[in-house]
């Protein structure tokens, strides 16, 4: 049986997160290397194809490690990982907290 693909957070998600915590907080607006942000992106798929066991946490954390680590953006306001996935922080939470 195969397991169903998550939902991904998709690349203009994050984009406009980090454009909102700019705007609030201040900084440098734009993208200092397209290919360190797709890297980061593609960490929470290659670690769900290649890990089967992948928990739903252990992918999250995979976006905020790329992203966090690989300095994708000109301006990273250290808020910008975590409120990129706030959303998917709350989906995890409820179904973990259903299991």
């Amino acid at each position: 049986m195969t397991r169903p693909e998550p939902r991904w957070i998709p690349r203009l998600v994050i984009e406009a997160v980090q454009l909102d915590q700019i705007r609030e907080h201040g900084g440098l607006i734009g993208i200092r290397d397209d290919n360190a942000l797709e890297a980061a992106l593609a960490r929470a798929r290659h670690r769900w194809a290649y890990e089967p066991g992948a928990h739903l946490a252990h992918l999250a954390a995979s976006y905020l490690f790329g992203i966090c680590t690989g300095h994708p953006f000109r301006d990273l306001v250290p808020a910008t990982p975590a409120a990129g996935l706030e959303p998917a922080t709350r989906r995890l939470t409820a179904v973990c907290s259903t299991n």
